[in-house]
Protein backbone atom coordinates (compact mmCIF):
# COMPACT_ATOMS: atom_id res chain seq x y z
CA UNK A 1 0.00 0.00 0.00
CA UNK A 2 1.36 3.40 -0.93
CA UNK A 3 1.55 6.30 1.47
CA UNK A 4 -1.10 8.14 -0.57
CA UNK A 5 -3.48 5.17 -0.27
CA UNK A 6 -2.88 4.91 3.48
CA UNK A 7 -3.47 8.64 3.84
CA UNK A 8 -6.75 8.45 1.91
CA UNK A 9 -7.93 5.55 4.08
CA UNK A 10 -7.24 7.45 7.29
CA UNK A 11 -9.28 10.38 5.98
CA UNK A 12 -12.20 8.33 4.66
CA UNK A 13 -15.61 8.84 6.28
CA UNK A 14 -15.73 5.11 7.15
CA UNK A 15 -12.34 5.25 8.92
CA UNK A 16 -13.39 8.37 10.82
CA UNK A 17 -16.70 6.73 11.85
CA UNK A 18 -14.93 3.62 13.15
CA UNK A 19 -12.44 5.83 14.99
CA UNK A 20 -15.36 7.76 16.51
CA UNK A 21 -16.98 4.54 17.74
CA UNK A 22 -13.74 3.27 19.26
CA UNK A 23 -13.09 6.65 20.87
CA UNK A 24 -16.65 6.73 22.23
CA UNK A 25 -16.20 3.29 23.81
CA UNK A 26 -13.00 4.48 25.46
CA UNK A 27 -14.63 7.70 26.68
CA UNK A 28 -17.68 5.85 28.07
CA UNK A 29 -15.35 3.41 29.84
CA UNK A 30 -13.45 6.40 31.24
CA UNK A 31 -16.74 7.95 32.42
CA UNK A 32 -17.54 4.76 34.31
CA UNK A 33 -14.11 4.30 35.85
CA UNK A 34 -13.66 7.95 36.88
CA UNK A 35 -17.32 8.75 37.64
CA UNK A 36 -17.01 11.45 35.02
CA UNK A 37 -19.72 13.39 33.18
CA UNK A 38 -20.04 13.03 29.41
CA UNK A 39 -19.02 16.59 28.53
CA UNK A 40 -15.87 16.35 30.65
CA UNK A 41 -14.89 13.05 29.02
CA UNK A 42 -15.53 14.47 25.54
CA UNK A 43 -13.42 17.57 26.15
CA UNK A 44 -10.59 15.57 27.69
CA UNK A 45 -10.62 12.97 24.93
CA UNK A 46 -10.67 15.47 22.07
CA UNK A 47 -7.96 17.66 23.57
CA UNK A 48 -5.59 14.92 24.72
CA UNK A 49 -6.16 11.77 22.68
CA UNK A 50 -7.77 12.40 19.31
CA UNK A 51 -5.22 12.08 16.52
CA UNK A 52 -2.38 11.40 18.95
CA UNK A 53 0.82 9.64 18.01
CA UNK A 54 1.70 6.33 19.71
CA UNK A 55 4.87 4.46 18.85
CA UNK A 56 5.26 6.40 15.62
CA UNK A 57 1.70 5.78 14.43
CA UNK A 58 -0.88 8.54 14.39
CA UNK A 59 -4.37 7.50 15.40
CA UNK A 60 -7.09 8.28 12.90
CA UNK A 61 -8.88 11.50 13.77
CA UNK A 62 -12.45 10.47 14.72
CA UNK A 63 -15.61 11.95 13.27
CA UNK A 64 -16.06 14.49 16.06
CA UNK A 65 -19.82 14.91 15.65
CA UNK A 66 -20.46 11.15 15.79
CA UNK A 67 -18.10 10.72 18.76
CA UNK A 68 -19.78 13.52 20.68
CA UNK A 69 -23.28 12.29 19.79
CA UNK A 70 -22.57 8.77 21.08
CA UNK A 71 -20.88 9.85 24.32
CA UNK A 72 -23.50 12.50 25.13
CA UNK A 73 -26.29 10.10 24.23
CA UNK A 74 -24.93 7.32 26.43
CA UNK A 75 -24.49 9.85 29.24
CA UNK A 76 -28.08 11.11 28.92
CA UNK A 77 -29.75 7.73 28.44
CA UNK A 78 -27.42 5.54 30.52
CA UNK A 79 -30.10 4.10 32.83
CA UNK A 80 -32.47 3.14 30.02
CA UNK A 81 -29.65 1.71 27.90
CA UNK A 82 -28.35 -0.31 30.84
CA UNK A 83 -31.80 -1.76 31.50
CA UNK A 84 -32.15 -2.66 27.81
CA UNK A 85 -28.81 -4.49 27.86
CA UNK A 86 -29.69 -6.35 31.06
CA UNK A 87 -33.03 -7.46 29.63
CA UNK A 88 -31.37 -8.63 26.40
CA UNK A 89 -28.76 -10.62 28.32
CA UNK A 90 -31.60 -12.68 29.77
CA UNK A 91 -31.30 -15.35 32.41
CA UNK A 92 -28.85 -17.64 30.59
CA UNK A 93 -25.94 -15.32 31.33
CA UNK A 94 -27.45 -14.60 34.75
CA UNK A 95 -27.19 -11.11 36.06
CA UNK A 96 -25.71 -12.14 39.39
CA UNK A 97 -22.52 -10.38 38.37
CA UNK A 98 -22.35 -7.25 36.21
CA UNK A 99 -20.89 -7.21 32.72
CA UNK A 100 -17.21 -6.21 32.81
CA UNK A 101 -16.93 -2.38 32.42
CA UNK A 102 -15.18 -2.29 29.03
CA UNK A 103 -17.58 -4.81 27.52
CA UNK A 104 -20.44 -2.83 29.03
CA UNK A 105 -19.11 0.36 27.40
CA UNK A 106 -19.09 -1.40 24.01
CA UNK A 107 -22.67 -2.58 24.52
CA UNK A 108 -23.86 0.84 25.74
CA UNK A 109 -22.40 2.64 22.73
CA UNK A 110 -23.72 0.04 20.30
CA UNK A 111 -27.19 0.06 21.86
CA UNK A 112 -27.32 3.85 21.79
CA UNK A 113 -26.42 3.96 18.12
CA UNK A 114 -28.88 1.26 17.14
CA UNK A 115 -31.68 3.08 18.92
CA UNK A 116 -30.84 6.67 18.00
CA UNK A 117 -28.59 6.79 14.91
CA UNK A 118 -30.80 6.69 11.85
CA UNK A 119 -27.99 7.75 9.50
CA UNK A 120 -26.19 4.39 9.50
CA UNK A 121 -27.57 0.94 8.72
CA UNK A 122 -27.79 -1.39 11.71
CA UNK A 123 -25.54 -4.13 10.23
CA UNK A 124 -22.73 -1.57 9.82
CA UNK A 125 -23.11 -0.40 13.42
CA UNK A 126 -23.16 -3.97 14.73
CA UNK A 127 -20.13 -4.98 12.67
CA UNK A 128 -18.10 -1.99 13.84
CA UNK A 129 -18.76 -2.80 17.51
CA UNK A 130 -17.89 -6.46 16.92
CA UNK A 131 -14.58 -5.33 15.40
CA UNK A 132 -13.96 -3.02 18.35
CA UNK A 133 -14.57 -5.90 20.77
CA UNK A 134 -12.05 -8.03 18.85
CA UNK A 135 -9.47 -5.33 19.50
CA UNK A 136 -9.86 -5.75 23.25
CA UNK A 137 -10.81 -9.40 23.69
CA UNK A 138 -9.65 -12.73 22.32
CA UNK A 139 -12.51 -14.84 23.68
CA UNK A 140 -16.23 -15.04 23.10
CA UNK A 141 -16.96 -11.44 24.05
CA UNK A 142 -17.34 -10.56 20.36
CA UNK A 143 -20.07 -13.20 20.14
CA UNK A 144 -21.88 -11.60 23.08
CA UNK A 145 -21.64 -8.17 21.44
CA UNK A 146 -23.01 -9.63 18.21
CA UNK A 147 -25.85 -11.47 19.96
CA UNK A 148 -26.98 -8.55 22.12
CA UNK A 149 -26.80 -5.90 19.41
CA UNK A 150 -28.41 -8.19 16.83
CA UNK A 151 -31.23 -9.00 19.28
CA UNK A 152 -31.74 -5.29 19.90
CA UNK A 153 -31.85 -4.46 16.19
CA UNK A 154 -34.46 -7.18 15.62
CA UNK A 155 -36.70 -5.76 18.35
CA UNK A 156 -36.74 -2.47 16.44
CA UNK A 157 -38.14 -3.84 13.17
Amino acid sequence: MTTDTALKQTKSPKAKAIAARLSAVQAVYQMHMNEQKAQSAIEEYLSLRAGMDVDGETFIEPNGALFQNIVEGVGEKHGDLQQTIISLLGTKEGRKKPVEPLLNAILLCGAYELLFNDKTDNPIIINDYIEISKGFYEGREKDMVNAILDKLSKTMT
